[in-house]
Parts: C-alpha cells; sequence; structure tokens
C-alpha cells in the first residue's frame, strides 16, 4: 500500500538527512513511533515541542538506559534545572529583606519573579507539548515519523546509529492520502496503548 513508484525511497547509513529534516519542519504537530530513542533524538523532541505539538510512542528499552533523557517525562522539564538557583535567589532576598536592604531587595524579587515566570512558561509549554507513551504490553518495533506534510517509514530507530551509522531503508511519503492513511494508524496504535 505504501510502496509506490512515487515514493522516495533511501538505502544507506545517513537516514539522518531525510528524518532530521522532518523533525525540525515548520509543522503543526510531529508523530513519532520508534522502539529504540537516543539521547540526542530525545533533546530534539523535546525541543520541538516548544513550537509544536509532539507526540512519541516508544518501548520500555528507551527508558532502560541509565541516562535515558526520557525517564523523567512527564516530570523533566525547565523547572527541575531552575529550582536550586531559584533557591539561591530566595534565599538571598529574604536575607536582604530581614536585614532591611531594601536597595538589593526590589531588583532581587524582580529577578526572582521574571525568572520564575520565565521558566514556568517554557515548562508549561515543553511540558503541554510533547506527550510520550510508553508500551510495556507489547513490543512495538515500528520505526515512523509524521509531520504535516509528510510521513517517513522504514527500519531506522532515533538514535545516533540507526540515523548515522547502520545501513537502514526508509522511504518518504509525500502523498497526503497515504500519509493520512499512516496517521490514522498512528492514532489507533496511540489509543491502544495505556
Amino acid at each position: 500500500m505504501f510502496w509506490d513508484k512515487g515514493d522516495e525511497q533511501y538505502s544507506g547509513d545517513s537516514s539522518y538527512r531525510f528524518v532530521d529534516k522532518l523533525i525540525a519542519a515548520d509543522s503543526r504537530k510531529l508523530l513519532v513511533v520508534s522502539p529504540y530513542i537516543g539521547n540526542s533524538y530525545a533533546k530534539m523532541l523535546i525541543s520541538e515541542a516548544r513550537r509544536k505539538k509532539v507526540y512519541v510512542v516508544t518501548s520500555q528499552s528507551s527508558l532502560e538506559y541509565d541516562n535515558s533523557v526520557l525517564k523523567g517525562i512527564p516530570e523533566i522539564g525547565a523547572m527541575k534545572r531552575y529550582l536550586k538557583p531559584m533557591a539561591y535567589f530566595s534565599v538571598i532576598t529574604a536575607f536582604a529583606i530581614y536585614f532591611n536592604l531594601s536597595y538589593f531587595v526590589y531588583p532581587l524579587v524582580a529577578i526572582v519573579l521574571v525568572f520564575v515566570a520565565l521558566t514556568y512558561l517554557t515548562y508549561r509549554k515543553t511540558q503541554s507539548n510533547f506527550m510520550l507513551k510508553v508500551s510495556r504490553e507489547k513490543f512495538v518495533h515500528e520505526k515512523l515519523y509524521i509531520n504535516d506534510s509528510e510521513a517517513i517509514v522504514g527500519s531506522a530507530n532515533l538514535t545516533f546509529s540507526g540515523m548515522h551509522k547502520n545501513v537502514e531503508h526508509i522511504q518518504m511519503i509525500r502523498d497526503m492520502k497515504k500519509r493520512d492513511a499512516l496517521e490514522d494508524h498512528f492514532k489507533k496504535l496511540w489509543s491502544s496503548i495505556g
């Protein structure tokens, strides 16, 4: 069904040239299915969630890496990184208020408030745009990448090796009927995972 002559195919060790372009494209949403997602690609997807909806289906294997970026989802976000600096600012501000050092208080309070507001907005936008489902009951071995205008199917995992080292076969689908059929397939897969 999806392997017509009109679709562009690629075999080689540079799948990233096509997949990275699809991920970074100006689009309202990004749909990803990959049983393995490496940290650099997890960070790329989280970064893309600042400007579009990102839906990811992966396997438990992606979370089992020792330093997996995906382990903390949905808790992962800017807020965790800034808690320590925010605590320091708060202690300094409290110290200045206690000792009535008003020339320090107002700038510190302003800095803390701006910092907290920006951090919260970044955290909220990223978290509300990045949705992750981990298939634990069945191993989802499929590789599928979809944005608003195209889809890529094939053998390439969203890992450094899958995109830059291994010889993989992928197909770029630009026919909107086929792309829409793949999005429908993604939605069924998404809703089947608890």
